[in-house]
């Protein structure tokens, strides 16, 4: 059983929350299809919660592509990446893109408590990427108030380990 949580408008109730926890638990597998809505500015404190139980956060700001072949018809926005193979793609061979528009960064944080998470990246820009927060910035290219260049996470496929005989999977693209 796999729950699918979508691009909120709103933070879930507290009871939501916790059933959620409850859910992941018990090993419990999510598939969330998160957009780049600003988590602080909506507050989505109880969603907050869900993500810190995989170590995962959404940076504030959209990705923009610095790469003119990673963009369809030149919009940085509209990024088109592989899909890595692995243990989601059944065929290792498969050669699958994936298109992301408005797409946010996904952090994994970097803390002691990672050891019974394993992380596999699903889709991630090139290098020439940026994270813009001002979106009254109409430039397509990189301004002195973007990010520097970077690679960025927009799809994830995290595993929790409950204990022994249990996991809880994370497949999470931040995305519009």
């Amino acid at each position: 059983d796999t729950l699918v949580i979508t691009t909120l408008k709103e933070d879930m109730t507290e009871p939501e929350k916790d059933y959620i926890v409850d859910y992941i638990n018990a090993g419990g597998n999510l598939l969330l299809l998160c957009g780049t809505n600003f988590l602080e500015e909506l507050n989505l404190s109880n969603f907050q919660e869900i993500l810190n139980l995989y170590r995962l956060n959404i940076k504030d700001g959209i990705v923009l592509e610095g790469n003119a072949n990673k963009m369809l018809s030149g919009y940085p926005d509209m990024i088109i990446e592989n899909v890595a193979a692995g243990s989601i793609t059944r065929n290792k061979d498969l050669n699958l893109n994936a298109l992301l528009v408005d797409a946010g960064a996904i952090e994994v944080r970097d803390d002691e408590e990672n050891s019974e998470i394993e992380y596999e990246t699903i889709v991630e820009t090139s290098d020439t990427a940026f994270l813009r927060t001002n979106l009254n910035i109409a430039s397509a290219s990189r301004t002195d108030l973007d990010s520097e260049e970077d690679s960025y996470i927009l799809g994830i496929l995290a595993t929790k380990t409950i204990n022994d005989e249990k996991s809880s999977k994370l497949i999470m693209f931040a995305d519009e």
